[in-house]
């Protein structure tokens, strides 16, 4: 595989479709090797920082992104909810005013 391609597979990467299975594997890993960071990693090669950073990116992407879906469903559900407690309360005001 030539440079230009490895460099676009990274830049194209589907970050948003790896499996947790995986992600759970790559965080084993890189707790498994404390040196597994940009600043030790580089002492051997530049290239090898850059992948890194990369990769470590990639992880707290993929943990800040499953935060947000978790917070995203729990403000539907809040949503949800609201739009129930309305719904009452015009059947209340509309009961009240035919009635009273």
């Amino acid at each position: 595989m030539n440079n230009s391609k490895f460099l676009e597979r990274l830049i194209t990467f589907d970050k948003d479709s790896i499996s947790e299975e995986v992600m759970k594997q790559v965080s084993a890993i890189i707790k498994s090797h404390p040196d597994f960071q940009p600043e030790i990693v580089c002492k051997s090669s530049l290239a090898a920082k850059s992948l890194c950073t990369w990769v470590l990116a990639i992880c707290k992407y993929h943990e800040i992104t499953q935060k947000l879906k978790k917070k995203k469903l729990f403000f539907k559900l809040l949503k949800k909810k609201k739009k129930k407690k309305q719904r009452i309360i015009i059947f209340f005001i509309f009961f009240f005013s035919i009635f009273f």
